[in-house]
């Protein structure tokens, strides 16, 4: 069999199935077999710049922008020698509308048009980077408050061959990116990926490299490879437009997609394979529906329903204990542990600092205002170094700790219970066998700094220079400006003690606001991650119920194990390598 024998079989077993998703994935794969056109998709959440970009590298205040959702439904952007807006109505003719951003903001999420009718807008441009077939896809944010346009966003996916992903520099790679990613993007293969990291110029360089490089680290951690990431700012590039200068960040872009454009050339059959095996998995999902409803009658699917809760009601009290604990025993430990270690720095300091003022010789007064506070600065920026080694290894093995508690004591309780009568384990459990552990880790770890640089990044507070000399500004002249310098020494002496306790406490408590702030980060990830594990384990259930309440079973079992055979010999050649791809 060939590609296309293995797509018409596909198509036929899917459509007497009914499996929508099945028969879209299929449509999405024989169109990009058809179409000599680059699908580009420019993807993020909202308020992330995506039509802020697309602006500016098209050099057209086109696509509307604003700080609320404005991207209400999906924008073609294609090469056209006359520039025209049309816009393709699901139940009505096509109209074509101005190409202006007053236009095209009736359409948008606040504007005057029912947004919900729209299938699509296509706008064609006469511009040289949409000249050799090049189409940009302006998506709506994938966190969008309405559910139809980030459904919008998902359902274009398959017609991708590359994306563009959008992070606020701010706040690159959240955790609801990083799902959207793993569990979207990278189903559907989409494997030629271009990251920018927009809003670059709020930060400043120091800024910008740290996220840069966390960014970077994250979307390894999810990719397994090297991550593409590129700074942009939409505002920059405005500005070097009205000097007549050439944008550097545009020229960048450019380059970064027609990479894209050849990634996707190389990898083309293999996403076709990718795809088509991803069909098949499917298809081979609903057969296991329909087979369960031959042997189960719907009764019984509800006394298995009432146990699987049962058992569920059961762990509730322990995943609650574990979550306190996690509280309880990771956070206080660190703290504890940090405690410890401010305690230490503050012994030193009063120890260095009294020994300096013991035996200098020149002038107090400056030494006070101008060298100690630097010195106590760098201390605390040194401590802060050498602490992070040990609060990075610290949550990682913490979290490596929970997640193995969370997968022996919930996740594989749950399994066990799944497989009980002969009930189809569902696709995600399945899948993840043997990495469930890992699952949970890398959930929590998102929530986390990434590097060691990031760690001591949180422990370093701005402005400690500051209010270290503020601290000894105030000593300087309330006590003891206008005594002799022996005199003068004595009393500094007996500050130190309190300055540096005051400084010290000051800052421990900053930072054990940052710990606090990411454990409760971390529970509320585990929660989640815990909530959407009981959620699919149900969905099966009530999937194989509504199944069985059908008067009739629409298979009979001959049906059945014809398509499995089917299935299974479509999937050996796609596993061996198809001919004519």
């Amino acid at each position: 069999m060939n590609i296309e024998q293995i797509t018409d079989k596909l198509v036929e077993i899917s459509e007497r199935m009914q499996h929508r998703a099945a028969i879209n994935l299929l449509a999405s794969i024989e169109d990009a077999r058809k179409r000599n056109t680059f699908h580009v998709a420019v993807l993020g959440e909202f308020n992330r710049g995506k039509s802020s970009l697309i602006n500016a590298i098209l050099g057209k205040t086109l696509l509307p922008t604003d700080v609320l959702p404005m991207t209400a439904c999906l924008h073609v952007l294609e090469y056209g020698h006359e520039e025209t807006c049309t816009i393709v109505w699901k139940n009505r003719p096509a109209e074509t509308i101005p190409l202006t951003q007053e236009a095209l903001k009736s359409v948008g999420a606040d504007g005057e048009e029912d947004v919900s009718q729209i299938q699509f807008i296509v706008i064609r441009l006469n511009h040289p980077l949409l000249y050799n077939g090049l189409t940009l896809l302006d998506t709506p944010g994938v966190n969008d408050v309405e559910a139809s346009r980030v459904e919008m966003t998902y359902q274009v996916l398959p017609h991708c061959d590359a994306a563009i992903f959008l992070l606020d520099a701010a706040a690159p790679l959240t955790k609801s990116e990083a799902d959207f990613l793993q569990n979207k993007v990278l189903h559907y293969q989409i494997e030629s990926l271009l990251f920018v990291l927009s809003k670059a110029d709020r930060l400043d360089e120091e800024e910008l490299e740290e996220a840069m490089e966390g960014a970077s680290e994250r979307i390894h951690q999810l990719l397994g490879q090297e991550a593409h990431l590129v700074p942009f700012s939409a505002n920059r590039v405005w500005q070097e437009r009205a000097n007549y200068a050439e944008s550097a960040e545009v020229n960048r872009l450019f380059d970064r997609i027609q990479v894209l454009r050849e990634q996707a050339r190389q990898s083309f059959a293999k996403r076709q394979v990718s795809n088509l095996q991803l069909v098949c998995q499917m298809i081979d999902e609903q057969l296991a529906v329909e087979q369960t409803v031959l042997q189960l009658n719907h009764t019984k699917l509800v006394e298995y329903e009432r146990a699987l809760h049962s058992r569920r009601v059961e762990l509730e009290s322990a995943f609650t204990l574990l979550l306190a604990s996690m509280d309880k025993v990771g956070r206080e430990t660190l703290e504890q542990m940090f405690r410890a270690s401010c305690a230490r720095l503050e012994e030193k300091l009063v120890e260095d600092i009294s020994y300096q003022l013991q035996i200098m010789e020149g002038d107090l007064e400056k030494f006070w205002n101008k060298n100690l506070p630097l010195q106590i600065e760098r201390a605390i920026k040194q401590f802060a170094e050498e602490k992070a080694v040990e609060i990075k290894t610290y949550l990682d093995r913490f979290c490596q700790h929970v997640s193995s508690e969370y997968h022996r004591h919930f996740r594989t309780e749950l399994l066990l219970t799944l497989g009980a009568d002969s009930l189809q384990m569902p696709q995600w459990a399945s899948a993840s066998k043997g990495r469930g552990q890992h699952a949970v880790h890398q959930v929590m770890e998102q929530v986390l700094p990434v590097t060691i640089g990031m760690v001591a990044g949180n422990l370093i507070l701005p402005g400690i220079g500051t209010i270290v000399g503020g601290a000894l500004a105030s000593v300087i002249t309330t006590v003891v400006r206008g005594n002799q310098k022996e005199q003068m020494r004595e009393a500094l002496m007996e500050q130190v003690p309190d300055l540096v306790q005051g400084v010290i406490t000051h800052y421990r408590r900053e930072v054990e606001k940052t710990i606090e702030h990411w454990f409760v980060q971390m529970t509320a990830t585990l929660e989640s991650y815990h909530r959407e594990q009981e959620e699919q384990l149900l969905a099966t259930v009530q999937q194989h119920k509504d199944a069985a309440s059908a008067p009739v079973p629409a298979f009979e079992q001959s049906e059945l194990d014809r398509y499995r055979q089917t299935i299974e010999e479509c999937e050996q050649m796609l596993m061996r390598g198809v001919q004519h791809v």
